[in-house]
Formats: structure tokens, sequence, C-alpha cells
């Protein structure tokens, strides 16, 4: 009776740690899924945050050239203005 009774409690003893074993592997390979969608949100923010940063580069840019044309553009539409005023200042200490 000893034996049957030692047996029984081998055998439930191997079913209870065979069940703990499946529960850990249940709850590795849920934390595992759970790690890969939240790299996959990283991964996604990371790429959102790069396609800002290179949208923000490229209106930044297009400023700069469009500051640059303006700026020139006032420049050459000064010019005449000062030679303008040249002359009209040589002319008023030449009389």
């Amino acid at each position: 009776m000893n034996r049957h009774k030692q047996r029984l409690q081998i055998k439930f003893g191997i079913d209870v740690r065979n069940e703990e074993i499946q529960k850990r592997k249940t709850r590795i390979n849920d934390f595992e899924e759970l790690m890969e969608k939240l790299e996959n949100i990283v991964d996604q923010k990371i790429l959102d945050f790069e396609c800002m940063c290179k949208d923000t580069n490229a209106a930044a840019e297009k400023a700069l050239i469009e500051a640059d044309f303006w700026t020139r553009q006032r420049t050459k539409l000064q010019r005449p203005i000062v030679l303008l005023e040249r002359d009209v200042t040589s002319k008023r200490l030449v009389c």
C-alpha cells in the first residue's frame, strides 16, 4: 500500500510540475508576444519621428532658400535707390 501511495504522490508531483511548467511557458510566450508588439510600436514611433524630422528639415531648408531669395531681391531693388541717393548727394555738394 505504501508503494502505491508513493507512486500516486510521485505521479501527482510530476503532474503538478508539468502543469506549472506549461503555465510558465504560456506566460513566457505571452510576455514575448507583448514585447514584440511593444517593439513594433517603438519602431513605428521612431520611424514617425524620423519622418517628422525629415519633413521639418525640408521645410526649414525651403524657408532658408526663400529668405535668401527675398534678401537678394531686396538688395537688387535697393541698388538703384542707393545710386540715386549718391547722385543727389554728390550734386548737392557740387552746387
